[in-house]
């Protein structure tokens, strides 16, 4: 694979230790023409980004050792989850149109007799944005809970990208704040079901 990238003349910048992955580098035509596709820029929503104009392609000897080619596309990833931020002067648990879970809600949903106590013990949580402490506090002030904000670490010897700090203010318009509420949401709910539990998020 790597004598293949740098005869496109694609550089290799890392190999991951289980040899899993590659990263590489080039420029818009250098990869274009290695994967036989093209780099264009697209207005999406009013928020420009790039993308291949049609899927990359391999040579056929190389197609059964490689699962997926990622990076030669920009998209906003949006998890699942709907999430309300509890940072705020007077969170409302239920209103017209959604509910909240307690600790104790979800312990009675999952049938969980007795909340963990788990001090010491460290639970391993993989996201793609930082949380703000400030909604850790609050929702420990509003709940009970005994929620410890997580330890962040952000993996970059191997092509991680380090998100940047947490919103604690409303962002401008069209910025989404998805991956931060989900981030949120999973130390919230893994720390008031094991609690006392080290968060550790990468």
């Amino acid at each position: 694979m790597r004598t293949w990238l740098e005869a496109n003349n694609l550089h290799v910048d890392w190999v991951s230790p289980s040899r899993v992955f590659i990263g590489f580098s080039g420029n818009a035509g250098e990869v274009g023409r290695a994967f036989q596709t093209e780099i264009h820029t697209y207005n999406v929503n009013g928020i420009r980004r790039f993308a291949v104009s049609v899927d990359p392609s391999v040579p056929a000897e190389l197609a059964p050792i490689i699962q997926a080619v990622r990076g030669l596309y920009q998209v906003s990833e949006r998890p699942l989850h709907r999430f309300r931020s509890l940072n705020s002067a007077v969170p409302e648990f239920t209103d017209a149109s959604e509910h909240f879970l307690t600790p104790q809600d979800f312990a009675t949903i999952y049938d969980i007799t007795q909340t963990a106590q788990v001090s010491g013990q460290s639970i391993g949580i993989v996201g793609v944005s930082r949380t703000d402490a400030a909604d850790f506090t609050n929702f420990n002030n509003l709940t009970g809970a005994n929620v410890v904000p997580p330890t962040e670490i952000v993996p970059t010897a191997f092509g991680g990208l380090d998100p940047g700090p947490a919103y604690t203010t409303p962002p401008a318009a069209g910025v989404s704040l998805d991956a931060q509420a989900e981030a949120t949401l999973d130390v919230l709910r893994a720390g008031s079901t094991a609690q006392g539990a080290n968060s550790l998020w990468s």
